[in-house]
């Protein structure tokens, strides 16, 4: 929801669009939080910006949300998905 009114009404509706940046900080800190855990346990690059990566996660889950209705391969999505967290 919060992707399609981003898309909707970003930047001509205050309020949403201010809900809207705090739902995706939301994700973008949940996103973080995984990703340093990853860090810790060895599984992720300490090396790697945390926020960067957080940011392209949540920027993939955006454009997934909208490429999935209208994708004409199945497995498209899934290998996306793939490409991201080997980029990890």
């Amino acid at each position: 929801m919060a992707v399609h009114t981003a898309t909707v009404v970003a930047r001509t509706d205050e309020v949403a669009t201010d809900l809207v940046r705090c739902a995706f900080e939301r994700n973008e800190s949940a996103f973080r939080a995984v990703i340093e855990e990853g860090q810790r346990s060895g599984e992720i690059s300490p090396g790697r910006d945390s926020t960067t990566l957080a940011a392209m996660l949540q920027n993939t889950v955006m454009g997934l949300r909208r490429a999935v209705r209208v994708a004409d391969d199945a497995d498209r999505p899934a290998r996306i998905i793939d490409a991201v967290i080997d980029s990890l």
